[in-house]
């Protein structure tokens, strides 16, 4: 990690930092000025697109001993990034090519801005954090990987959890799931 004045870096590739409060409010009025699926949307593509990036700086940068630690770090970022205290829960890649990913979000940022500027949600509300997640998975692996929040702190839970899945083990829920990354 590298910092000087105006610039922060990880191995050349530009950082910047902001406070959670301006994303909370940036939030609040994407909700407001979009509307929630659009807001939901967007933040959705921003998270991916944000995962598929580090995950092609940390394979560029580090060699790996395995796919499991690679994926791993994903959540490790997302800890020292200050965006949650990730954790896995689990990893399965069997040799039939499917992929299951389970993590926790402890503390999530995310979860914070939501409920600071919008509330209680009524769904789990840490787009960007699953779809970082997710974009990192698919750069990976190299094909979709989708996730899904399944219990969020925005929504009353304790703490957000994620699954994560490759497109065909989400049978007939990844239509409408895979909509929300594209």
């Amino acid at each position: 990690l590298t910092w000087s004045d105006g610039l922060l870096s990880l191995q050349g590739r530009r950082l910047d930092l902001h406070d959670i409060r301006a994303m909370a409010q940036f939030r609040r009025e994407l909700m407001e000025t979009a509307g929630p699926e659009r807001a939901r949307r967007i933040l959705t593509r921003y998270g991916y697109f944000w995962g598929q990036n580090v995950a092609a700086g940390m394979l560029r940068v580090f060699r790996w001993d395995s796919t499991e630690e690679l994926l791993r770090a994903c959540f490790r970022l997302q800890t020292v990034g200050g965006l949650a205290k990730a954790s896995v829960t689990g990893i399965a890649l069997p040799p039939d090519g499917s992929v299951r990913i389970e993590a926790t979000l402890d503390m999530s940022a995310e979860s914070e801005e939501h409920l600071a500027e919008l509330g209680p949600a009524p769904e789990p509300s840490c787009w960007i954090l699953t779809a970082y997640a997710a974009g990192y998975a698919s750069f990976c692996l190299g094909r979709p990987i989708y996730f899904v929040e399944t219990a969020c702190r925005a929504c009353g839970g304790g703490t957000c959890t994620i699954l994560g899945r490759d497109e065909a083990s989400w049978g007939a829920r990844a239509p409408a799931i895979a909509d929300r990354f594209r």
